[in-house]
């Protein structure tokens, strides 16, 4: 069983959204990771990509966009674009909905949202822990390891990995774009 994330309303954050509640880091061997599910299976991402935490809105369709383009959302005027990480790791397509997660991800140059279905929780997690410490066969570049968490086995996303696939298909919409120009 999971603990839901506590979130609580931080008007005078940075990021004026939803931010994460007390966390208490156990060791410097372990990382802090922001775990959360997405279409029935349990990911983290490393913490220090993630920018803010938003509940579901709709967002603004962009038309001819790349087929991981979910569209664009409004973040205080700055339009960030929200791309289908469950297209990006096969997961069964689904509409959005009140209760998903808009991960906003920080990778320096570039901002991007994610949507999942739940942000769950802020954790350490040890490579001890880790069922591979090791890049996975056959597993492209998003899935940096499994590890275990509470008993319930967590895919490990890898946020170079990330990063890399959100800036292509932005740059192929850029692309794409110009061409039709």
């Amino acid at each position: 069983m999971w603990i839901h994330l506590t979130i609580q309303k931080q008007p005078e954050s940075r990021a004026g959204g939803f931010t994460l509640s007390s966390y208490n880091p156990a060791s410097q061997n372990s990382q802090p990771v922001l775990l959360f599910e997405l279409g029935g299976h349990k990911y983290s991402l490393p913490f220090h990509v993630v920018d803010e935490i938003l509940p579901a809105v709709e967002l603004l369709p962009v038309p001819g966009s790349h087929y991981a383009m979910e569209g664009l959302l409004d973040v205080r005027g700055e339009v960030i674009p929200v791309l289908a990480l469950s297209t990006m790791l096969n997961l069964a397509p689904r509409p959005i909905s009140y209760t998903d997660h808009l991960i906003v991800l920080n990778f320096v140059t570039e901002r991007f949202a994610i949507r999942v279905d739940r942000a769950c929780e802020l954790a350490n997690l040890s490579e001890q822990n880790s069922q591979s410490s090791a890049k996975i066969p056959l597993c492209g570049s998003l899935v940096a390891r499994i590890d275990r968490y509470n008993g319930d086995r967590v895919t490990a996303l890898d946020s170079e990995g990330l990063s890399r696939m959100l800036t292509n298909v932005a740059s192929r919409e850029t692309v794409t774009q110009s061409q039709g120009n």
